[in-house]
């Protein structure tokens, strides 16, 4: 009789001590969309699967700056366009319900005509932009 006891308490510990912790979702669960709020005050210095580059990736409630002596090529294209160039780029942004972050950037354009673009945007514990190229990781 102790010998099934002692094997029903060591099957009980596993099982109990298996599941997710604190509420966690586990990997390829549903995690929440990306909120404005999530993102106010964060900054990004890498991004994965490339070389870091010399740049800091920040936003503020109204604004975001990109800056640095080495913006990476695929934001460049995707903020600026083609063949652009910058050390600094400024704009404002906002996030859809589709998971999407449209950013809009003054350019040479006239003021109420700024450039815009959207990158995808989701949480997996902590928050990802994705480019055609690599994620920014904030």
């Amino acid at each position: 009789m102790f010998r099934s006891c002692m094997a029903g308490l060591l099957l009980c510990s596993v099982i109990v001590g298996c599941g997710p912790v604190g509420g966690m979702p586990s990997p390829g669960d549903n995690y929440p969309p990306v909120e404005e709020a999530d993102l106010i005050g964060k900054k990004c210095t890498n991004r994965t699967g490339q070389d870091d580059g010399a740049f800091k990736w920040s936003f503020e409630k109204d604004r975001f700056v990109l800056e640095g002596t080495d913006i990476p090529p695929d934001l460049l294209l995707v903020l600026l366009g083609e063949d652009a160039t910058a050390e600094k780029i400024e704009g404002t942004w906002e996030i859809d319900d589709s998971e999407n972050i449209h950013f809009f950037v003054e350019t040479d354009q006239p003021k109420d005509q700024p450039r815009e673009s959207k990158l995808h945007i989701f949480f997996t514990g902590v928050i990802r932009i994705q480019t055609d190229d690599a994620q920014y990781v904030f």
